[in-house]
């Protein structure tokens, strides 16, 4: 299973909450929560930049922690709020994460990125997943994922 990193966002900013083992740590530093006003301050002074993981956070109703994290990892997609709430149980967005690699998001993708479930990966973890899935390409050496609550799919 991949990383989990669970981020609480409250009014007044966001909340990296500490692994549940860390929380009787020996060391203080290790076991408080550390506060960030906004999300890329966050990614930066906690060093969750660098990191690839699956962040959850406290529900993401306008994808705006989703697309915060895609912009601040350089993928080129967003989801508009407005646009979504018009589609349909059977509808499934369609995208390329990196030239060979196309992501499905269907319903259920939908609701567990609206439950605050958001990839954080770089282009080159894409880059690399493709490589390691050489057997699931297909005829045209594309590799078709969708999102789940654990992590990317194969299709």
């Amino acid at each position: 299973m991949k990383t989990v990193i669970k981020i609480n966002e409250n009014i007044d900013g966001y909340w990296l909450v500490p692994q549940f083992w860390r929380v009787f740590a020996s060391s203080i530093s290790k076991s408080r929560l550390a506060k960030f006003r906004t999300l890329e301050d966050l990614f930066i002074q906690s060093q969750l930049a660098e990191k690839n993981a699956i962040l959850s956070f406290n529900g993401d109703k306008n994808f705006e922690n989703l697309n915060k994290c895609l912009k601040f990892k350089k993928i080129d997609f967003q989801i508009n709020y407005k646009e979504w709430i018009n589609l349909t149980k059977d509808s499934i967005i369609k995208f390329n994460i990196i030239e060979n690699v196309v992501v499905h998001l269907d319903f259920k993708s939908f609701k567990h990125l609206y439950a605050g479930r958001v990839p954080f990966f770089n282009l080159e973890w894409y880059k690399k997943f493709y490589e390691e899935k050489k057997n699931f390409h297909d005829s045209n050496k594309l590799l078709h994922i969708k999102w789940r609550y654990f992590g990317w799919e194969i299709l």
